[in-house]
């Protein structure tokens, strides 16, 4: 189960294991029983907390997986979601003008349903988009559960949320799992409606751009707005007082070894424009280039100090080009080589 002493964990709603009990009552279990047959403390369920570490939620759904001896109940979870499932964010997609729109705020609070997920809508090529995500820390199998459920309910929302006479132009084009799967190619291939492929470099689903311009049923504008003012409200009560500064920060640590991504990159992944994004930082007194310097800088301080790594392999880790490269930014941040500093402070 999840490690309390973690500074930063990672953490989910509880709205998961809600999905999850209406899937077992569809396999004719009931919530009392399977509580029964998990050999954890419950109390935190039972209490009713708003959230759990994301490792005790991938529990639950394998125990489920485990008693089911149903390996794609992710998938058939996602397939059979009702937006009633996934809370007030269902209200803030009903109310969007087009499904791109609404794909675009489940990213900018993606983090309030599991915050451990990365995801980000990219043009890939001409008159087709991707959207992507990522469950880092997790192993690819583990992590296939939600991710599966993730895709899925994607499909099946967005035929919810189109006018009646357009939904058999939801359709995925093609999806991407980097894990292996859990069940014969074809039940995904089926349940998807499209070309699913495994063992992938990233988890993927392209649309062609007309599938996610389609308009919402009777959207109202304002009853969204008044939406978003309540999931940010509870985004605060969830998890904080969460400044974008801070997301910035750690989404840039967790890219770094690729080195640090583009700001419009960035401001994509959050589900801003670039300009929105650099004004909601300067909101909060900083800029892209200063978060990615302190990110950099914080790193290097607590690798420097550690004698069995190399400045070489510091350097690579934080995404610089070359040794020389990070000399220099060293010597800039500290006033001091990167020799000198260790030397000081390993004495």
């Amino acid at each position: 189960m999840g490690n309390s002493k973690q500074k930063h964990q990672a953490t989910a709603s509880l709205l998961y294991l809600h999905i999850l009990f209406q899937t077992l009552k569809r396999h004719g279990i009931n919530k009392h029983d399977f509580l029964e047959l998990c050999e954890c403390d419950t109390s935190p369920i039972t209490n009713r907390k708003a959230r759990l570490p994301v490792s005790d939620i991938l529990y639950y759904w394998s125990k489920a997986i485990e008693i089911t001896q149903c390996p794609t109940l992710g998938l058939d979870a996602g397939l059979h979601i009702h937006p009633s499932d996934y809370g007030i964010m269902s209200h803030v997609w009903m109310n969007c003008e087009t499904l791109r729109e609404a794909a675009q705020l489940t990213i900018q609070y993606k983090h309030l349903m599991n915050n451990a997920f990365q995801a980000k809508i990219t043009q890939t090529k001409k008159g087709y988009t991707t959207y992507s995500v990522d469950f880092p820390g997790v192993s690819l199998q583990l992590s296939s559960i939600l991710i599966e459920m993730n895709f899925a309910s994607i499909l099946h929302m967005g035929q919810f949320l189109t006018e009646r006479t357009k939904k058999d132009q939801v359709k995925l084009e093609e999806v991407h799992f980097k894990h292996t799967p859990n069940a014969a190619s074809s039940i995904y291939e089926e349940a998807l409606g499209c070309s699913v492929k495994f063992e992938q470099d990233s988890n993927n689903i392209v649309f062609q751009d007309q599938t996610l311009d389609l308009p919402i049923h009777s959207p109202n504008r304002d009853l969204r707005d008044t939406m978003v003012k309540m999931v940010d409200k509870l985004v605060t009560i969830e998890l904080g007082a969460i400044r974008l500064a801070d997301r910035v920060c750690a989404y840039i640590e967790q890219n770094l070894s690729q080195g640090i991504p583009e700001a419009e990159t960035a401001a994509k992944h959050f589900g801003f424009s670039l300009s929105t994004f650099k004004r909601h930082l300067q909101g909060e007194r900083t800029n892209y280039l200063e978060l990615s310097n302190k990110v950099r800088k914080d790193i290097t301080l607590k690798m420097i100090v550690q004698a069995d790594i190399s400045l070489g392999e510091i350097a690579f880790l934080l995404g610089f080009a070359n040794v020389s490269a990070f000399h220099r930014a060293f010597k800039r941040w500290f006033q001091q080589t990167p020799n000198q500093y260790r030397k000081q402070h390993l004495s």
